[in-house]
């Protein structure tokens, strides 16, 4: 996840997933500062990502960036470290 904040905000979205462009935008407005946190706990996320790609026993892994100007962005990353999907959460 840092490497792809800091891919956007070095070079723009060119080099960067699909999934992570949909947040790319955040990204570059957001403060400097910001702190990741990583949870394979799904529990707190109300929302079912079974489907396309996905199955329901992959497991996915949840890391968070919290910016210091107040956004807070969440990405699903597969097992195998591919992004599958990022938004702005409040």
């Amino acid at each position: 996840m840092d490497e792809l904040i800091q891919r956007v905000r070095d070079s723009g979205t060119d080099d960067t997933p699909r999934a992570f462009q949909m947040v790319a935008e955040t990204i570059s407005h957001a403060g400097d500062k910001y702190s990741l946190e990583w949870t394979d706990d799904l529990r707190r996320f109300p929302y079912s990502f079974v489907g396309e790609g996905n199955s329901s026993s992959e497991s996915l892994q949840v890391v968070l960036a919290y910016f210091d100007s107040g956004e807070t962005i969440a990405c699903f990353f597969k097992s195998n470290g591919s992004v599958n999907l990022c938004a702005l959460t409040k």
